[in-house]
Order: C-alpha cells, then structure tokens, then sequence
C-alpha cells in the first residue's frame, strides 16, 4: 500500500509538471525574428557596418513586434535599425541590408 501511494504521488507530481500552456510554444514569428537577428552573426558584411539596417514589408502586426522585440534583445551581432515599408521601392529609402518580406507579401515574388 506504501508504494502504490509513493507510485500515485510520483505520477500526480510527473503529470503536474507537464506544462500544456501555448503560452510556452514559440509562435513562428519569434522563431523567424530569431532566424534574423542570428543571420548577421553568419554573414561577412563589407565595410562591417556599424548597425544594421532592416526593412520589413508585411501587414502581420505580430510579426513586426516580435522583430522590434528581437532588435531590442541583442540577439543580433550588429545593433539593428528596423523600419516598416509597405511597398518594394520604399527599400531603396532605408538603406536596408536585410528585407525581410512578411507572408501577406510574398505575392508580390516572382516565382521565376
């Protein structure tokens, strides 16, 4: 009887610890924001700029907080300038090295 106790408190207190909250799943915008911040560590920028400038076109509110989230952390190797465009010529205005295209515009890709 003291084990079968032992054995239902250990399985209560291992089911307890599972934590099925979606509060603690990454949303795919964090993970792609994380992609870019850790992309300037991997690539040999000429001049070796002082920051970064990145330019995203998208409409995903979400998405653009997660990356003004990830500019602000550090994560990148270059402090990061983030401006938000809503149209392609626009990326010529920010001096952008990095664009990052949001998927509500992915249309606007030729496929070619």
């Amino acid at each position: 009887m003291k084990y079968l106790l032992l054995l239902i408190f250990c399985i209560v207190v291992m089911l307890s610890s599972i934590n099925s909250n979606t509060e603690d799943t990454i949303s795919e915008q964090t993970l792609k924001s994380a992609f870019i911040g850790q992309f300037s560590h991997y690539i040999n920028w000429p001049n070796r700029p002082q920051q970064l400038n990145v330019a995203f076109m998208g409409n995903d509110d979400q998405y653009w907080q997660d990356l003004q989230n990830m500019a602000n952390s550090g994560a990148s190797k270059y402090p990061l300038t983030l401006s938000r465009i809503s149209k392609a010529e626009h990326v010529l205005l920010t001096g952008a090295h990095n664009l990052v295209i949001g998927q509500s515009y992915n249309r606007y890709i030729s496929g070619d």
